[in-house]
């Protein structure tokens, strides 16, 4: 189990029920176990993870504020598609709101915080050579979580929290289609939520 509520951060008390729920199930659909457009039971969800249905349903909500996922009748929760429009509109607030986070950090990182950063690059870098998609995303994130922390403004940091949900959740579909393809040099369609942009 992921006990990591947010990337960068060292564990330092329980992690909540409601909180492992949230990490595995945002692992899950990051990692394209849950695909855009699977629809699945909160039942479900709650027997696979092994805990009670209150605590999932927490982290569903969770979820839909991150926009990764959509509670629909008579459907269930589904993982939410993620079109080139919308990757494109997140993108463009991110490029405005991280570049700012990072003239922060720059300004305001600590040896101890810039140490971690080095740390991070370097695993980055270990699993770039060994083409480990999982371990870079969770790496990537992880060096987000700490240029936000360097940078010392919660508030955008949680904005910026939930805008890589999304994006995050396209470049997993876009790395996993693109890793397929150098492993089996055949040509490589674009997953089905971006050719839908088109």
């Amino acid at each position: 189990m992921n006990d990591m509520a947010q990337p960068g951060q060292k564990q330092q008390k329980r992690v909540s029920l409601r909180g492992q729920a949230y990490d595995i199930l945002k692992r899950q659909i990051l990692n394209c176990e849950l695909k855009p457009g699977e629809a699945v039971t909160v039942t479900d969800l709650a027997e696979a993870l092994g805990i009670g249905r209150t605590p999932v349903i927490q982290a569903v909500d969770r979820l839909m504020l991150d926009g990764l996922v959509e509670v629909m009748p008579r459907k269930g929760v589904v993982v939410s598609p993620v079109s080139l429009d919308d990757l494109v509109e997140i993108i463009e607030v991110r490029l405005l709101n991280e570049g700012q986070a990072a003239r922060w950090a720059a300004e305001r990182i600590n040896d101890q915080q810039l140490a971690a950063m080095r740390d991070n690059f370097d695993r980055m870098r270990a699993a770039a050579k060994t083409r480990n998609i999982s371990d870079l995303i969770a790496l990537d994130s992880e060096f987000h979580g700490l240029i936000n922390k360097a940078a010392g403004n919660s508030i955008m940091a949680e904005m910026l929290w939930s805008s890589r949900a999304m994006s995050q959740a396209a470049r997993s579909l876009f790395l996993m289609q693109l890793t397929r393809t150098v492993q089996t040099s055949t040509p490589c369609a674009a997953p089905p939520s971006f050719r839908s942009a088109r």
